[in-house]
This record gives structure tokens, sequence and C-alpha cells, in this order.
């Protein structure tokens, strides 16, 4: 038996490629062996040639078939995706054309001939209202381009915001409202460019507030019949330092005014001066328990904030419902509060310092006997042909300043090229 060398083998592979002529007489020169046992290797050799080319054709055939079933698999996804498109647009075609056809069959039974107007149900006996009054700052002197005020135009403001309050809530029959004063009736002293633009001293302009507001009420009480009056101080209208001591708050312009006009109406019938709480304070209106602040403690996040107090209240077993303020001169009215604008509108301060867009607004919230509360911004701008409440004796002998005497005119500069 012949016997074969794996070892020489090898060497005769890498000797003897596919590419060079081979012979037995070669293989036997080279691995120094006999002719019969050369031709063994050389038939070896071949064989494995053969092989070779064999698993060659094979993973070729492998990779065809891989690439011909990716190439299927993608065009059965691509039939699965229009078909299931179209079967999608033809079932909501059928579905709109069923209902179509359905509507077109009710739509001969149905009588469109109104035979009896339903009745008007705005009117409910027991709803009320709370007026707000609110950022008056009533000494507060304003000249720009587009805004002006001064004791006069407060007058003008106030006596529109009575007229449109009593027009939307005589809409609802409402018989009883609520005054809610929250704040800076009177504009602080404190900084240089307040200092300019007053109208009149502190002490002065809170005569001519309560003369105003005594007209406001006067003007109210033409509609409704029973007025409760509220209030709660700001942090403009502290005679010294703001704090939230009894002691401390109540040394505030807005305090002396409801003092000042709880005594002048104290032989009323029909107005009510309630004393509360001089910070915040809690009417309860329809089961409706409303929050009264200034707004100083809000800021201007006033959503998260007044969660704050809801949270705070119910800590001691009060549930507020809603919350009303002022203090930012911004109206803002949502699910849970509204705050008011103010009387003033744009001046100095917001229009070259914070680069506020701001309007004169006051705001009227209607709590219905159900419990809902609605809400109603009243804008204030414009009183050209608003006829005052009746100060003007009272202006010339205070010697307030107005607007029209401090005038500065501010213009548009128009610059032309060349």
């Amino acid at each position: 038996m012949i016997k074969i060398s794996e070892e020489k083998f090898e060497i005769l592979s890498k000797v003897f490629t596919p590419d060079k002529k081979r012979s037995a007489k070669k293989i036997a020169d080279h691995l120094g062996i006999s002719k019969s046992q050369s031709e063994i290797y050389l038939a070896l050799l071949n064989n494995q040639d053969e092989l070779r080319n064999i698993f060659t054709d094979d993973k070729i055939l492998i990779e065809s078939n891989n690439k011909l079933s990716k190439s299927k698999q993608r065009l059965q996804d691509t039939n699965r995706i229009e078909r299931g498109t179209v079967r999608k647009h033809y079932q909501m075609e059928n579905a709109l054309t069923a209902l179509n056809e359905a509507v077109l069959e009710k739509f001969d039974e149905i009588d469109f001939n109104v035979k009896k107007v339903v009745e008007d149900i705005s009117i409910v006996e027991g709803d009320q209202a709370i007026i707000q009054l609110t950022d008056t700052h009533f000494n507060e002197l304003v000249d720009l381009e587009h805004n002006k005020y001064d004791f006069d135009i407060a007058g003008k403001r106030m006596a529109l915001f009575a007229s449109e309050a009593k027009r939307v809530l005589g809409s609802y029959g409402i018989k009883k409202v609520i005054l809610a004063m929250t704040g800076d009736m009177i504009n602080s002293d404190r900084r240089v460019d307040e200092k300019l633009n007053m109208a009149t001293n502190r002490m002065t302009a809170t005569m001519l507030a309560v003369k105003l507001i005594q007209y406001f009420i006067q003007d109210l009480m033409t509609e409704f019949d029973q007025m409760d009056v509220v209030y709660v101080t700001g942090n403009e209208s502290r005679a010294f330092d703001f704090g939230f001591t009894d002691m401390v708050v109540t040394d505030n312009y807005d305090s002396m005014i409801f003092n000042f006009l709880k005594e002048m109406y104290k032989e009323s019938t029909n107005v009510n001066f309630i004393d509360s709480n001089p910070v915040e304070t809690v009417v309860r209106i329809n089961g409706r328990n409303i929050l009264i602040l200034h707004g100083t403690t809000i800021g201007a996040a006033a959503q998260g904030n007044v969660q704050k107090f809801i949270g705070k209240y119910a800590g001691r077993g009060v549930a507020i419902d809603y919350a009303i303020f002022g203090h930012i001169h911004f109206a803002n009215i949502g699910d849970i509060f509204a705050r008011s604008g103010s009387l003033v509108g744009s001046n100095t301060y917001s229009d070259f310092a914070l680069g506020l867009i701001t309007k004169p607004s006051q705001n009227l919230h209607i709590i219905r006997k159900d419990g809902t509360i609605n809400n109603v911004r009243v804008e204030l701008q414009q009183t050209d042909n608003v006829k005052g409440y009746p100060i003007q004796n009272d202006l010339d002998s205070y010697n307030a300043k107005s607007a029209s005497k401090a005038h500065r005119l501010y213009k548009v500069i128009e610059i032309v090229g060349n």
C-alpha cells in the first residue's frame, strides 16, 4: 500500500497551484518519490481543484438566492402597504357615503319650522356680581401720545366702567352687587419719576379719590338695589413701609379711602361697607368662595401662585373656587383666577422700562345662582364722548395738575434719505 504524506500534499498544494502546469514527473522530481506515488499525488491535486470550484459555485448560488428573496419580500411589503392604503381609502369613502345617505334620508323627517322661541334663561333671580375697582392710581399723571391720565380722565373712565357694568349686569337681571376695591387707589410717591408725575399731593389725592368713588357708587346704585363694599390694600398706596401686619398694612391710603366712604354711607340702608382682612379676604357668593387680594403676593406667575393660595386655604378647611386681584396692570382671565388691568393703562414705566403694551381696563365677575362664574373685561381707553363725573370744581380748589397742562410732545421722527 502506498502511503500519502499530508505534509508533502500540503507542500504540493502551495507549489503546484491550479494556474501551473502539473505532471507526475515534475511531482516525482520535486518530492523525490517514484512515478507511481507521484501519479496519486497528481490525482489528489486535480480533485481538490474540482471541489473548490463546486464550493465557489454554491456560494454564488446562495448569495443570488438571498438577493432574490429580499427583493421578493420588498415587493410583497410594498404591495401590502399599497393595498392597505387603498383599503382604508375605500373604507372611509364607504363610511362617508353611508353617512350622507343617512342624513339625506332623515332630512325630510325633520321639521325645521321653529314654532316657539325657547324661553330666555339668562335672567335668574339670585345671580350676583362683583364689580372690581383696582389700581386706579388717581394722582398719577400720564402724558404719552397714545395714553393720557389725570383726575378728569379717571372720572370719565369710571363713568364708562359704571355704564358698562350696568349694561352687562343688567342683562342678567342682577340687582345685588359687591364692589371690591382691590388696592392701589393712590399712586406711590417714593420714586423720583413718581414725584414728577403726580397730579397733586397724596392727601389731596385721597380726598379727590373719595369723591370719585362716591360718584361711582351713586352711579351704580341707579341700577342696583343692594351693594356691599369690601377692600384690600395695595403696595403702591402705602403711607410708609409695606408690610402684612394689621398695623402696617392699614397705614395705607386705601384703608383711609375705605374708612372715609364707610363713614359717609353709615346711614345708608342699601350700601353696606364690610370690614375684612386688609391683605386678603374671602367672600362667599352663591356657594362659591371668592378670594380677593391685591396681587402683590401673586406676581406674574399667576397660575402656580394662585394654586398655592388654594392649597393654603384648603389647609384651613376653606375651599377657594376663584381668585380676583390686580397689581400687574395687565388683564388676564383664567379658569381659577381673573387679574384686572388698571384704570391708568400705559405709562412711562410700562412703556420704556418694561416694554409692555397695556390698556386701561377693569373686570366684572358674575356668580350665577348655580355657582357658574363668568368674567368680563371692560376696556376703558376711549372716553372722547364720555361725560365724566363733575369734579372740576374740586380739581380747581385743590389746584390739581392735568395731563393737558403738563403736555410733552411725543412724535414719530421720519428719516428721509437723500
